[in-house]
């Protein structure tokens, strides 16, 4: 499915609502998607929905700036957004994708992050998701 980094870039970057010609984070997503890159048939497969739902996951208290109806405005600093439910699609979405891939990195599976995410793995246990360049460690 996404056998290209350029791929894998674009797809991440839309799914985390970076516009394509913003290139200020791509050298942080070429690194997540490559430390979390896993095998289909042998061949490197890259995996931009965890990607995508890991960079909104660790930057969502810097994003300010909301798009609606085609417009942009900043949101007012004390205005929640719920990230929630977008990052639960993007981790389930890449864990039905990794259902076919093999050697997935440790710290890089989509699974675990969602049982983090809904706190499957226990009250109050430290989950961390990620690889060497960006970890999360989540307490649930």
């Amino acid at each position: 499915m996404f056998p290209t980094l350029e791929n894998a870039r674009a797809i991440a970057k839309q799914k985390a609502g970076i516009k394509a010609e913003v290139t200020t984070f791509d050298a942080e997503i070429d690194a997540w998607l490559g430390e979390s890159k896993a095998l289909r048939n042998g061949v490197d497969e890259y995996r931009p929905y965890f990607v995508a739902a890991f960079w909104i996951q660790t930057n969502r208290n810097d994003q300010a700036l909301v798009e609606a109806s085609g417009s942009a405005k900043f949101r007012n600093s004390t205005e929640k957004m719920n990230y929630q439910p977008v990052i639960t699609a993007l981790f389930t979405l890449q864990a039905r994708i990794d259902a076919a891939l093999t050697n997935i990195p440790s710290g890089w599976d989509a699974q675990s992050a969602l049982d983090a995410l809904c706190g499957c793995e226990g009250d109050g246990e430290a989950v961390a998701i990620g690889g060497d360049s960006a970890t999360a460690i989540m307490v649930i």
